[in-house]
């Protein structure tokens, strides 16, 4: 059968009404301007360009496509540190593409256009031994990229990507996006696999995004074998020839929180509270906190769900979910009574979730659960800051 549009023609022509064909034009878009940062000797700049006029011609691939490429080593840096380099700039300017040298991926410019993308394939700081220099230079990058990023005026979703190409995805109009590409294990996420680390020991990706309110769309693992065939070659490991394990290499695509694009890996933070029990009984405490109550399953249920409900209506101003209240410690000193709490807070959804983020709203259930339950807090009770 004929579909809608085809079978209402045939009825028009059937009826002796003369239907004029008329030539479909594409819908004219903007195009798609993409920053690409810590670029050493552009290859993956050209290698980006190649890939799209091998989706859609060269033509199109210059209507669509826009790329600034830069580069944190000066012009004469390039030229001796880097084989091939001019000639990869040479074909990034043929193509209508524009170079920088000596660009800082931490101070970023727009120059006078915001970008659609910023990416920055498998940054490093250059300390080897510092992970917290690291940490700085992911963060510094973040708050930068953010400056320079168009700004969304409403809800734009994301198009369906070609599995070759999913790692840049910047040819696809959608919110503006950050993509990172790190070595497996560096980005401490679950698309890390057997290669996630502790987060002390990682790059800590998501946190470093989130203290920028942003957060982790999508992670996916790079496409080596694709990029390699277009000519992408990583260097400038130790300010030199030699390349970064990108057959290991994991992409993380971020956004602005609230744009309509949820989490991907939230975070979880851990935090405990501990105080002391009221003397006395009294009306408006739960009867879990009257002098002299034992702790049966009933009761522990009781105490937890009061707790949580707590918890809930503060996390909720923060756009942040707590995933439970538990019960750690009841501890007896000099007749007094000590409880402690674990929650457990979570990023899901679209807001993006810091340590500080997680540190605020815990001091303001604790605050609340004191002065709604007349608490002591108990000094010197260490508070885990783990991320999990």
């Amino acid at each position: 059968p004929l579909p809608p549009q085809p079978r209402a023609a045939a009825a028009l022509l059937a009826a002796g009404v003369l239907v004029r064909r008329v030539p479909m034009r594409r819908s004219l878009q903007r195009r798609v301007r993409v920053l690409l940062c810590g670029e050493g000797d552009f290859s993956f700049a050209r290698a980006l360009l190649r890939a799209a006029e091998q989706r859609g011609g060269q033509a199109r691939a210059a209507n669509e496509l826009h790329i600034s490429a830069t580069g944190f080593e000066s012009r004469d840096e390039v030229a001796t540190q880097f084989a091939g380099a001019k000639a990869n700039i040479e074909a990034i300017l043929r193509r209508g593409g524009k170079v920088e040298h000596g660009v800082d991926a931490r101070c970023l410019s727009a120059d006078g256009t915001p970008y659609d993308v910023v990416q920055f394939q498998f940054p490093h700081s250059g300390d080897r031994h510092r992970i917290q220099a690291n940490w700085k230079l992911l963060h510094e990058f973040f708050l930068s990229a953010d400056g320079v990023l168009r700004k969304q005026t409403s809800p734009e979703p994301l198009r369906k990507e070609l599995p070759t190409v999913c790692d840049a995805a910047s040819w696809f109009h959608g919110p503006p996006r950050v993509v990172v590409t790190l070595v497996r294990g560096q980005g401490g996420t679950l698309a890390d696999g057997d290669h996630q680390r502790i987060p002390g020991n990682s790059w800590q990706c998501v946190e470093q995004a989130a203290r920028a309110e942003m957060v982790l769309g999508s992670a996916r693992v790079f496409q080596h074998a694709f990029w390699a065939d277009h000519g992408y070659t990583s260097r400038g490991y130790g300010k030199g020839e030699q390349g970064f394990r990108t057959e290991d290499g994991v992409v993380h695509t971020f956004y602005r929180q609230n744009c309509g694009i949820r989490s991907a890996y939230p975070p979880r933070f851990t935090r405990d509270f501990s105080f002391w029990c009221p003397v006395g009984d009294s009306e408006h405490r739960p009867h879990w906190l009257q002098e002299g109550a034992r702790i049966s399953d009933s009761v522990l249920a009781d105490m937890q769900n009061d707790v949580m409900e707590i918890a809930l209506q503060r996390a909720s101003c923060f756009g942040i979910t707590v995933d439970s209240a538990q019960l750690m410690d009841d501890f007896h000193k000099d007749g007094r009574r000590s409880l402690c709490f674990r929650m457990h807070y979570s990023g899901f959804g679209e807001i993006a979730l810091s340590s500080s983020k997680a540190n605020l709203l815990h001091d303001c259930v604790r605050k609340h659960l004191a002065d709604r339950w007349n608490l002591e807090p108990r000094e010197g009770f260490a508070t885990p800051l783990e991320q999990r």
